[in-house]
């Protein structure tokens, strides 16, 4: 691995004010912690999306890491499957056709689930479209 160390301090310091930013603001004003909605099942969906977008966001590291050390396991299609995979699955999530155990039943798709659902689906095709060799702008920048 070769580059500067200065880089890799300056980039991690900035993810560090990027992440302190909102807790920073907060702290300013106390009254803002009382208007913000209690956690419930909201949360524990926002918590599932959150975590299938950072399994998302691991395979295109690992792939990274799968080029630097030649593993020959990741490549572009073994990524945009699985991308694809969890596009699906978050809209299907959010639809509420696939349920945790701790998540309450979905009565009604209000517009903004619907709009996840419209979103994380149309990538999840944008993402298809890839894997049979449809060029993809500037996603294709992620994939060295």
């Amino acid at each position: 691995i070769t580059g500067e160390w200065s880089a890799a301090v300056i980039g991690m310091a900035v993810y560090g004010a990027v992440i302190a930013v909102p807790f920073f603001f907060l702290s300013l004003s106390p009254r803002l912690l009382k208007t913000l909605p209690g956690a419930g099942a909201w949360m524990n969906e926002f918590k599932v999306v959150g975590g299938l977008i950072e399994i998302a966001a691991a395979f295109k590291f690992l792939y990274i890491t799968d080029l630097a050390l030649s593993w020959g396991v990741f490549d572009r299609t073994v990524v945009l499957a699985i991308w694809t995979v969890i596009c699906g699955l978050i809209a299907v999530y959010v639809a509420g056709k696939i349920r945790m155990t701790s998540d309450a039943p979905v009565e009604h798709v209000g517009p903004w689930r619907l709009l996840l659902i419209v979103v994380f689906a149309s990538l999840g095709m944008f993402f298809l479209a890839g894997l049979t060799g449809t060029h993809l702008g500037a996603v294709e920048g992620l994939f060295p």
